[in-house]
């Protein structure tokens, strides 16, 4: 009876909670990529930067 009613929502409590963490774990995941993937578009960016100076100064040797 009351015992059984306590023992659910324990039990929902904690399976919502579950749910909550596992959506913001994997929206925290997609954020991570997304800056990952700014960091390593920063650094292609200085890299092509470089290569093309690098190809105008020896082309005018």
């Amino acid at each position: 009876g009351v015992f059984y009613k306590y023992a659910l929502l324990t039990f929902s409590f904690f399976a919502y909670f579950i749910f909550i963490y596992s959506v913001f774990s994997a929206l925290a995941a997609v954020l991570a990529i997304f800056r990952v993937s700014s960091w390593y578009n920063t650094f292609m960016t200085f890299q092509n930067k470089q290569d093309a100076d690098n190809s105008k100064d020896n082309a005018g040797k």
